[in-house]
């Protein structure tokens, strides 16, 4: 009886390894660079063996590509235009070095790409300019840019290296934009969920864009969103410019997109540095000032970190947001500590919940929010204009009307902000073990079921429509940045609407693999359990 019953968890054990494999790993097997290079850039293909790749996949892949568990050691990025989907994929090495637009995965994207569970390991350096001197530089763990009008998804991609950007002028001393990001340099619409950041990442140029998660997001007038979930930063951020713990700049004039911007369930746990625009989440949102169209809202967020700002003009520094403009803006639910420093030798910034310019500020919904800035923030919101000085509104104003509460470390280390926080989610979001933890954070265990009920990230396809997708423009690709005190920054205003529409494909081949394994399971069971039924007959 012993012997059936070890023979039927066996099975059992089978079985499951039966359905994996079913669902991890289809398609083409590759074994070698050479077969890696000779891909069809429509196919299916997955690794069957650890990889090492010198040379980039040059043609524009649509595919599949699944990483089926295997380690790539990458000198080059892996491909220069992906617009499929990549899963399980580790990326290691020491450094991809270069005077262009580089990332460990992919360079670019056309029409958007997805990738699950991509780790990367990979220093990424860019030291100069390519031979386009009109579109910037862009750099990221897995992803460097995209065409503005594309819908990329991230989910549960990690990125380790450090990613730097040492490009700060192009010629005659006129500055470009660039975009720096752990995850993505540069996207048009994003959704990032489940990702992590551990890597120093660096833009240098007075034009930089730099954050954790993304550099820079949402950078042409469309339909087009920007979702951010359950994402967290743990390295160190460095920009000459906008700089921000998740991302460093969201946002266009015009993308009426009829929904906001978001940022749930995000941590960051790292000091960020900026020289113009730095937030402990988000270092600057356009946002339309009095319309509902486009603004951001963060809810149920942490960061944990100093910031330092400054440089020869205006300049703004923020644990929460460092400059947004619409009376619509929301942050609800979070907790900030550090301190907002100045940074030696430059202006002294504005150090503020939100920079703005001539938006009503006394209108933003900001509530159930503690911060633990050690006295460093003195206003709520801060124009530079005259003409917007009613928007000039200290912070003890913000705390007398409960927009935000000054909180002390006996509170913070007691738990007593955390049951405030999960109070105000209405749900136990936050954890802390009192007695050890100094200050709440995300319930990561809770973050891991929300995870778990994810469904599968399939390939997306965008439907073909009559509307033509607009073209960019030199201008479009250029730094197009926004809504900002006057005189220093102008906005450009991108013509163009995408009508396109998304649907889900892909997958019913695993499902029909892991039912017949079941189905075959269930079968050897009745079997087995018919052996044990006469044995214990005999």
């Amino acid at each position: 009886m012993q012997r059936a019953l070890s023979v039927l968890i066996f099975v059992a054990m089978i079985i499951s390894l039966l359905c994996v494999s079913a669902t991890a790993a289809e398609g083409t097997p590759i074994n070698s660079l050479q077969d890696f290079l000779a891909m069809d850039p429509e196919g299916s293909y997955y690794l069957n063996a650890d990889l090492a790749i010198t040379t980039t996949y040059e043609k524009d892949f649509k595919g599949t590509f699944d990483g089926n568990g295997h380690t790539v050691t990458a000198a080059v990025p892996l491909f220069a235009e992906f617009n499929g989907l990549v899963r399980n994929l580790t990326i290691d090495g020491t450094e991809i070095k270069g005077d262009e637009n580089l990332a460990a995965f992919a360079v670019h994207t056309t029409d958007g790409m997805m990738a699950e569970n991509v780790v990367n390991k990979v220093d990424i350096t860019v030291t100069g300019m390519g031979a386009d001197t009109t579109s910037g530089i862009a750099a990221g763990g897995i992803l460097a840019d995209s065409d503005s009008l594309s819908m990329s998804y991230f989910r549960k991609c990690i990125n380790y290296g450090n990613i730097t950007v040492e490009t700060a002028v192009m010629e005659s001393s006129a500055h470009y934009a660039t975009y720096v990001g752990g995850i993505a340099g540069r996207v048009g619409g994003v959704e990032a969920k489940y990702c992590e950041n551990y890597g120093i990442i660096t833009g240098v140029g007075d034009r930089s864009h730099v954050g954790g998660i993304l550099g820079r997001a949402v950078y042409q007038a469309m339909f087009v969103t920007c979702d951010i979930a359950d994402c967290t930063n743990a390295g160190e951020i460095k920009s000459g410019y906008d700089a921000g713990g998740i991302a460093g700049n969201i946002g266009v004039s015009g993308n009426d997109i009829y929904i906001p911007y978001t940022l749930t369930y995000c941590v960051n746990t790292a000091d960020i540095t900026g020289g113009y625009r730095v937030g402990g989440f988000v270092g600057y949102c356009y946002a339309g000032g009095a319309y509902t169209t486009h603004y951001i809202e963060i809810r149920h967020s942490v960061s944990i970190g100093n910031i330092m700002v400054g440089r020869a003009g205006a300049s703004f520094g923020s644990l929460f947001i460092g400059y947004s403009n619409s009376v619509h803006n929301k942050i609800i639910g979070c907790l900030a500590v550090g301190e907002i420093i100045p940074l030696p030798g430059y202006q002294e910034p504005y150090r503020v919940i939100m920079g703005c310019s001539s938006a009503k500020t006394p209108g933003m919904t900001l509530t159930d929010n503690y911060m633990f800035d050690n006295n460093t923030t003195e206003w709520y919101s801060y124009a530079t204009s005259d003409a917007n000085a009613d928007q000039r509104i200290k912070i003890e104003t913000a705390i007398s009307e409960g927009k935000v509460t000054r909180c002390t470390l006996e509170e913070l280390s007691s738990g007593a902000i955390l049951n405030k926080l999960n109070a105000a989610a209405d749900k136990p979001v936050f954890k802390q073990t009192i007695g050890t933890d100094p200050y709440p954070t995300i319930d990561l265990a809770l973050r891991e079921q929300r995870l778990a009920a994810e469904p599968p990230l399939d390939k997306v396809t965008e439907e073909e429509t009559t509307t033509e997708k607009p073209k960019e423009t030199e201008t479009t690709k250029k730094d197009e940045t926004t809504t900002a005190p006057k005189g220093d920054e102008t906005t450009t205003a991108a013509s163009g609407e995408d009508t396109t529409t998304t649907t889900s494909a892909g997958g019913e081949e695993g499902k029909k693999g892991c039912k017949s394994a079941v189905i075959g399971g269930v079968a050897i069971f009745a079997i087995l359990g018919c052996a044990v039924v006469l044995g214990k007959k005999h």
